[in-house]
């Protein structure tokens, strides 16, 4: 594999890359949030002026009546299923084994 295919394959697994450089722009989640006048990063981080940078915005949305009753109806029936009542079964009742599994 030549340089320029080996390039094109990095390109493929890391758009974020300086094509005039050839250089690979690793990417770096920081846990931060907006107190209304800034980004302020929750970490102290060193970053280099003029640095680019790649926001997301996770905004909290309070769920509708419909999603309301969904997520209630969800953690009613998990609390059923997974409950203090919930019975051991043992590794008797399976009736194949899997050979893949590891066990703990």
């Amino acid at each position: 594999m030549n340089e320029h295919q080996l390039f094109n394959n990095i390109n493929k697994m890391y758009p974020l890359i300086n094509k005039t450089e050839k250089t690979i722009i690793p990417m770096i989640s920081l846990p931060a949030y907006f107190d209304g006048k800034n980004i302020c990063l929750e970490k102290p981080f060193d970053i280099s002026p003029n640095t680019k940078l790649i926001i997301t915005i996770i905004q909290e949305l309070k769920a509708n009546k419909d999603q309301e009753e969904w997520f209630n109806l969800s953690e009613h029936r998990l609390m059923n299923a997974y409950g203090e009542n919930e019975p051991e079964y043992s590794s008797n009742l399976l009736k194949e084994v899997n050979p893949d599994y590891e066990g703990r």
